[in-house]
């Protein structure tokens, strides 16, 4: 039984090890907010600024109040524009999908778990 867990952590360690040496530098991004009412200009803008600035990543929150809007079907066109504007200045993006919510501010707010009548 020893042997076996010697084992696994020796593999255990050199799988960690590649993929630590596989980068060569810290990866820094910055949060982009992509919100109904921004031109694709701007958005362009956003990531234009990121790639000048050196940075290679960027995360974007697409809020499901932002894509269903009263709809069944999502329109994500917004986040379209974002991802091809992305791609545009070469900038890798992690999207996270929030629900949709009664209201866009309650994101983030510690108080949010708690559903409080307006």
């Amino acid at each position: 039984m020893k042997r076996i867990i010697y084992i696994l952590s020796i593999i255990i360690g050199l799988t960690s090890a590649a993929e630590v040496s596989a980068a060569d530098y810290p990866v820094i991004g910055a949060q982009v907010f992509i919100e109904p009412g921004q031109s694709p200009e701007d958005i362009d803008g956003y990531f234009k600024i990121l790639k000048e600035n050196g940075m290679e990543v960027a995360r974007i929150r697409m809020f499901g109040a932002h894509m269903f809007n009263g709809e069944k079907t999502p329109d994500f066109s917004l986040y379209d524009t974002a991802f091809d504007a992305a791609e545009r200045h070469g900038i890798r993006l992690f999207a996270t999908l929030f629900p949709v919510t009664d209201e866009l501010r309650d994101v983030g707010d510690s108080n949010s778990l708690i559903r409080k009548p307006i």
